[in-house]
């Protein structure tokens, strides 16, 4: 094992993630207890100058290497269900409660490619990166590009849950 000292996220610039198809747990051959197959994806996520690889299972959305996605469409926030063998993320659940308390819908449910690449706006959610928001998927632009307005409110409060917290 090793420690490295996180890099801050600059959540005011535009972020691009690729899509990749969730074969990790097609590999149960493999006796290993790592996340070896993450972080092959990450590397390749990394090597197209991407902050993230999200992953999906056919047509259905699953999760980042390292993160939660979430997807917001005409105002509702939405995310996968814990039911595809996603891993429950902290900062998930964080901004679930976070947005369902400032009565923001916020449903978990199943996320199609399509609805991915469609959506009005884009964002992954990890202890290290907080919520960052995705403007580019591959080579398409989320919305117009800019981390937009719900995004922008949840970040709010999360930076303030945070921020009380520390004092």
């Amino acid at each position: 094992a090793f420690c490295m000292p996180l890099k801050k996220v600059d959540l005011s610039q535009p972020h691009r993630a690729i899509l990749r198809e969730d074969t990790r747990h097609q590999h149960c051959h493999i006796k290993s207890t790592n996340l070896f197959a993450n972080t092959q994806l990450q590397q390749i996520a990394q090597d197209n100058n991407a902050i993230e690889c999200i992953l999906h299972q056919g047509t259905r959305v699953t999760e980042g290497t390292s993160s939660n996605v979430f997807i917001v469409k005409k105002q509702k926030i939405l995310t996968p269900s814990l039911d595809l063998n996603i891993l429950r993320g902290i900062t998930r659940d964080k901004i679930i409660s976070l947005a369902n308390r400032a009565s923001i819908p916020c449903i978990e449910t199943t996320i199609t490619v399509d609805e991915l690449i469609s959506a009005d706006e884009v964002w992954i959610t990890s202890s290290s990166k907080g919520a960052c928001p995705i403007s580019i998927l591959d080579d398409q632009i989320i919305g117009d590009g800019s981390p937009g307005p719900i995004w922008q409110q949840v970040h709010e409060l999360y930076s303030d849950s945070i921020q009380s917290r520390r004092t």
